[in-house]
């Protein structure tokens, strides 16, 4: 069912140098990466990740993602920017004699210069690794927290039971215990003691 669901996801495969491998990324799950030596390796590797992220969410009642495909968008944005900037924006779109909606779209759709835009995905990048270094951390060690919940829980019931049975039957304290034990190993020294007989 999650493998099916994983489908609906966006997902971009690209080439590393760094790591001389193929890198597999889901949109949705900005924290996620999975390697692989062919685009369709990555690209199965970082379904399957997916996948099993998914799981973990259900499992934890956590919310899931919605697909990018999946989303209905009004085309209205709302932006805060430094005063200068709108200032700036707002002279050069009189220049160009357009409106700023327009001016600011017309930016966004030519992109960024090539310098401002290597920078952004370098800091979007550093970003990117220490988010999935806190997601993996976090994924590590839940099943490390639902195991000592677990032996908390059976420590619990343990204890209740032995109050039970203390409270319903003669249990010794360890006192007790102890002399019991004391007195058993001084009976059994007596009885294996035997006097060495002297032959005529």
């Amino acid at each position: 069912m999650n493998s099916e669901i994983a489908e609906n996801y966006t997902y971009r495969v690209n080439w590393s140098e760094e790591d001389q491998a193929y890198v597999g990324t889901c949109l949705e799950f900005p924290l996620l990466s999975s390697f692989g030596d062919t685009m369709e390796e990555a690209l199965g590797a970082i379904r399957e990740t997916v996948s099993d992220s998914l799981e973990i969410l259900h499992e934890d009642e956590e919310p899931i993602p919605k697909p990018l495909s999946g989303r209905k968008y009004s085309g209205h944005l709302s932006l805060r920017i430094p005063p200068e900037t709108h200032r700036r924006l707002a002279y050069e779109a009189q220049e160009q004699g357009v409106s700023l909606n327009q001016y600011i779209t017309t930016r966004l759709e030519s992109g960024y210069p090539p310098l401002v835009g290597q920078m952004l995905r370098q800091i979007r990048q550093e970003l990117r690794n220490t988010e999935r270094l806190v997601f993996l951390t976090n994924m590590q060690i839940r099943p490390v927290l639902r195991f000592l919940s677990a032996v908390e829980t059976l420590s619990t019931s343990v204890r209740s039971d032995y109050e039970n049975l203390g409270a319903d039957t003669n249990v010794y304290n360890l006192d007790e215990w102890k002399t019991d034990q004391s007195e058993n190993a001084d009976r059994l020294a007596i009885q294996s003691y035997e006097p060495e007989r002297v032959e005529a």
